[in-house]
């Protein structure tokens, strides 16, 4: 078993949907590592643009209380159909449970989450 696969986790984001019925696609991450303090550990968002139309101004943030600073990326546009991917490093510093909590904002979709859970041992 690989590294990544020992302490892979991951979670989806709450989804609603738009006036026009179509659902808003999932913001889902995942946190992977074996999740012990002093340790590297790798936090990712991926989003696909469901809609026909390109999303503009588009901030997505991620933050793990206890675990990461909070992070935050900006992109200008995001084109109908198209995906993009993040990913952060970051060293745990203390056990216990935590998650990474992401968020997606822009004028056309509004709030939407996804967060992964962590338990960190010594």
């Amino acid at each position: 078993m690989t590294r990544r696969d020992a302490g892979e986790r991951s979670a989806n984001a709450q989804s609603d949907k738009r006036e026009d019925g179509q659902r808003i696609n999932k913001l889902p991450n995942k946190v992977s590592g074996r999740g012990k303090v002093s340790e590297e550990m790798i936090a990712t968002v991926e989003f696909t643009n469901p809609f026909s139309f390109n999303l503009e101004n588009v901030y997505i943030r991620m933050e793990g209380p206890g675990m990461m600073e909070p992070k935050s990326r900006y992109y200008r546009l995001v084109i109908g159909g198209s995906s993009l991917t993040w990913t952060e490093y970051f060293t745990l510093q203390r056990t216990g449970t935590s998650r990474v909590i992401t968020t997606l904002d822009c004028p056309a979709l509004r709030q939407v989450h996804g967060q992964a859970s962590v338990t960190i041992n010594p």
